[in-house]
Formats: C-alpha cells, sequence, structure tokens
C-alpha cells in the first residue's frame, strides 16, 4: 500500500498526530510525510486483509 492511503486512514484518526502548521507525528518525532513506516500502517493493513478474506469467504 501506498504511504499516502495510511497518512489519510489511519495517520488522520491517530491521537499522535498533529495537524496545523505543520503535520508531525508525536509517536516518530518527524514530520508525517517523512514516517516510512509505523505498527500502526501493519495493524490497518492486517485488518483490511482479513475484512477482504471474510467477504472472499462469504461470497463462495
Amino acid at each position: 500500500m501506498n504511504n499516502h492511503v495510511f497518512l489519510e486512514e489511519v495517520c488522520a484518526k491517530c491521537p499522535g498526530s498533529q495537524w496545523g502548521k505543520s503535520a508531525m507525528c508525536r509517536i516518530h518525532d518527524m514530520h508525517i510525510g517523512k514516517v516510512q513506516s509505523c505498527p500502526q500502517w501493519e495493524g490497518h493493513q492486517v485488518a483490511q486483509e482479513e475484512a477482504y478474506q471474510e467477504q472472499l469467504a462469504w461470497l463462495n
């Protein structure tokens, strides 16, 4: 997945994100655009994959 997707779907809801004049991640202590990986992103991706697998199982 592209980092932009994570920024919109995960970082936007994360309490560690500071939005305003500069978008800062308090967890990684850097600008959100410079974060390369995050455990929250991994958890989101796993949840998305599980939901997809459930949809496939329901269709079969």
